[in-house]
């Protein structure tokens, strides 16, 4: 205890202030074992033991007490692990022990919040105490239980809106099935109420726990940000092996099995699927700032029958829905489900290559000396990761994708590729992301440029041109001048790359295809997370979906094209000095060709049968 104190760097007057509010959660604790009563699973009205999921939010309260930590839980979870019961049984034990302790429960749906409810209602009638002891009932309705010494329970939906939390304080808080919030209000809009009306107190509780609906735009986003430290949220995911009832004996699943009812044979062997999620599962390492997400472990025969019985019965033969109701793992509870440019395992690829970068900061100096500043992030709206050190004699191009600097929309990207032409391989050294008005991005673009080598460096000029001007203002030496990648007799127009629905496409591709056969080597893991919401739009144009952004995709879709790695002509040496201007791919120009043949053929032969033309 005194060492995860001293860790925390607490004084003697704050580890007494731990070690009491310690005490204080035994006390609640115990109130919860012995005298709340929950209806279990099997339909019997049973006092409280606490689960293995549930010791485990037990204890990761009692390391934020001890540790004078806030309590604010982001809690991805597998279904049905007991996790709401463990909230409301914690929040009923305060409001019933403590003076003038108010607690807020917000569902997503009027059913779930009438359950949970329920649920508390239950707590209070079923509740029998030594000597008769009862604490007065000053009001009790359909969504709101309250006691004459000043505690009081409130239970809404999300669709209250902004209207949350206004009039009271409270020091508890329970968020239920919240990445499904977004499908009745602007979950943002409503938490931002909410958390005005939350005591900024070391013994309150906010807890928010969901089973996952793919990276959305607001659960999503929030533990992301946590893993990175960017804000106070502590991300809890709970898998669903950590509970011992999800398990099914050898005898049982071949007694139960129809497969072997009617005479056929049933296999006990692994299936590929299997061995991978075994794999996975065992292969996790916690992290700083993971330390309760990551529990590895090896499944048991008896845990993966059980989960073949759930696919083959509850999820109609498919492992993916699966993931979405039980997931194993932080990246498969995240899997979008909608249809996306890049396959699920492509993205878990790259969500598996990430690693922290060796230096953080923004670019400072002159052009002629540029340096990386290590500084917080928190300092400024953008930020700048390095992963390699500096090659004197390395290939290096940049693809960015400029924004308007408005915080809240879209921000601005770009990446650093070092190329190797002798491995055909291209690997992300730095990145650039944030919200920075079009000339500071062109600026930090100059100096970073600079610092690696006068990279080869394409900026997007659709939305603004400013960062391109910036660019030719500094008189930086190396910029990608625009011709149109499908006709490569076109004048070189302007410096700066212009996104055409051509040009979008083959930038795309080219993207898929090196991501595809591990030509790309990315560490940055905002990659794969705007792969999961890169999806067909109305139009059939892929695009980021409504709340999330694709800046990244699209900066490392140009910096891809910027590699030419299926390029086979043999590159003309410019001379020094001057302006380099980008040549087409001979690859992509005889593509070009060919799709225009077909065309014409297709036009001449109306009433025949679709050929190929090769």
């Amino acid at each position: 205890m005194q060492r995860v104190q001293k860790r925390a760097g607490l004084n003697k007057d704050e580890r007494a202030a731990g070690k009491e509010q310690l005490s204080k959660l035994c006390g609640i604790a115990t109130f919860c074992e012995r005298y709340l009563k929950i209806v279990t699973k099997a339909g019997d009205l049973e006092t409280i033991v606490f689960n293995p999921i549930q010791v485990i939010l037990l204890q990761l309260i009692a390391w934020c007490w001890l540790t004078l930590t806030p309590c604010t839980v982001l809690e991805p979870k597998s279904r049905q692990l007991g996790s709401s019961t463990f909230w409301e049984a914690i929040l009923f034990a305060r409001m019933w022990l403590e003076d003038h302790f108010r607690a807020v429960v917000v569902a997503h749906l009027e059913k779930p919040a009438h359950e949970i409810f329920q649920m508390c209602l239950m707590f209070e009638e079923e509740l029998k105490l030594p000597g008769g002891l009862v604490a007065e009932v000053k009001a009790r309705s359909k969504s709101e239980l309250s006691f004459k010494h000043g505690s009081r329970m409130i239970v809404m939906t999300i669709g209250t809106g902004g209207g949350m939390g206004r009039g009271f304080t409270f020091r508890g808080f329970h968020g239920s099935e919240v990445a499904f919030w977004k499908n009745r209000v602007d979950p943002w809009a409503s938490w931002k109420a909410i958390n005005k009306a939350i005591a900024k107190t070391l013994d309150r509780i906010v807890a928010f726990e969901t089973s996952p609906d793919g990276p959305d735009h607001f659960f999503y986003f929030q533990c992301e940000q946590a893993r990175q430290g960017k804000n106070n949220w502590i991300p809890v995911f709970l898998p669903w092996y950590l509970l011992p009832e999800y398990s099914i004996s050898k005898r049982q699943y071949l007694r139960e099995s129809r497969a072997a009812a009617i005479g056929q044979e049933v296999s006990l062997e692994l299936t590929p699927d299997e061995v991978t999620l075994v794999a996975e599962v065992a292969a996790q390492r916690p992290v700083p700032g993971e330390e309760w997400m990551r529990w590895p472990a090896k499944l048991t025969l008896e845990q993966l029958l059980w989960r073949r019985v759930m696919i083959a019965n509850e999820c109609g033969g498919d492992p993916d829905d699966f993931d979405k109701e039980f997931p194993s793992t932080y990246e498969r509870a995240f899997r979008s489900k909608d249809m996306t440019l890049f396959p699920a395992g492509l993205i878990a690829r790259y969500f598996g290559m990430q690693r922290p970068p060796i230096q953080t900061g923004v670019m400072r100096g002159k052009p002629e000396e540029p340096f990386l500043l290590e500084m917080d992030p928190k300092d400024t709206p953008w930020t700048v990761k390095l992963w390699e050190k500096l090659d004197p004699d390395g290939e290096y191009v940049v693809g960015a994708d400029p924004s308007e600097g408005l915080k809240g929309g879209d921000p601005a990207a770009a990446y650093v590729l070092r190329v190797d032409r002798g491995q055909g391989q291209a690997e992300t050294v730095a990145a650039l992301h944030g919200w920075l008005d079009p000339d500071v991005f062109g600026s930090q673009l100059n100096l970073l440029g600079r610092w690696f080598n006068n990279a080869r460096m394409a900026v997007e000029v659709n939305k603004s041109y400013e960062t391109v001007r910036t660019l030719r203002k500094l008189k930086y030496p190396n910029l990608y001048w625009y011709r149109d990648p499908r006709n490569p007799k076109t004048r070189n127009a302007r410096p700066g790359w212009y996104t055409g629905d051509g040009s979008r496409k083959l930038v795309l591709a080219v993207l898929k295809a090196m991501a595809r056969d591990g030509d790309l080597l990315c560490y940055d893991v905002g990659l794969p997370m705007e792969m999961q919401t890169f999806v067909p739009g109305p139009k059939g144009k892929w695009e980021a979906k409504p709340g999330a952004t694709d800046d990244r995709i699209l900066a490392m879709a140009i910096a891809c094209w910027m590699a030419d790695l299926r390029d086979t002509r043999a590159r003309r040496k410019k001379p020094k000095g001057q302006v380099l201007r980008e040549e087409v791919s001979q690859t992509a120009y005889e593509a070009y060709q060919k799709e225009r043949k077909l065309a014409q053929l297709r036009k001449r032969n109306s009433g025949a049968e679709f050929f190929s033309f090769s």
